[in-house]
């Protein structure tokens, strides 16, 4: 089954947009799948409990962090932990809340679905999302094991297998909100990238 995101197409586009302001080469690639026969294994779950605080700016947070994990993105930046400390999202300036939109675009489910996230509601069980070890997955999954985005290669350390109502309540609702302020952001992007002759 295929799952389409509504309003993504309007946030991918935003990011290559974005990126190619920020980085001269802006690429996403998936290299070196594997599939994992249907084989039951031990399955290793990676997952620990969360709260997450009930506002849009928190939620896409939590999304980014997720996504961090996914993609051993851990050892990146002071400034990256700050956009995922979802706890403390009223603490972001504008400029970080802008960061984090540009970041939860360029890491849109759409580019990583079915690639190191998945919709898969019987392995969540009663959670909206789990995380498991990337050598013990099963189910014929086809899982990438690096990703390149904005031209540095990550490597898919967990899988995530999430429910719809994990991304709609993560991703899709939280980026709605923040439309307008991604159409500003889109615009200004395309503004500052303009070369006058």
């Amino acid at each position: 089954m295929l799952l389409r995101v509504t309003y993504t197409g309007i946030y991918i586009n935003l990011a290559f947009l974005i990126l190619s302001t920020l980085f001269p080469i802006t690429e996403f690639c998936f290299t070196m799948a594997a599939v994992l026969s249907n084989v039951e294994l031990g399955l290793k779950e990676t997952s620990s409990p969360a709260t997450v605080p009930n506002h849009p700016q928190a939620r896409l947070m939590f999304y980014l962090n997720c996504m961090c994990s996914v993609l051993s993105m851990d050892d990146s930046s002071p400034s990256l932990d700050d956009l995922r400390d979802y706890r403390n999202y009223s603490d972001l300036s504008n400029s970080q809340v802008d960061e984090l939109l540009v970041l939860c675009v360029l890491l849109s489910p759409d580019v990583l679905l079915n690639k190191c996230i998945f919709l898969n509601e019987e392995m969540c069980r009663n959670s909206c999302n789990k995380f498991f070890e990337l050598s013990a997955v099963s189910n014929q999954m086809l899982v990438t094991d690096s990703v390149l985005i904005g031209g540095q290669r990550r490597r898919v350390q967990n899988i995530m297998t999430f429910k719809e109502s994990f991304l709609r309540a993560y991703y899709i609702e939280p980026m709605d909100f923040y439309s307008q302020r991604l159409r500003r952001i889109a615009s200004s992007s395309r503004r500052s990238s303009c070369i006058v002759l």
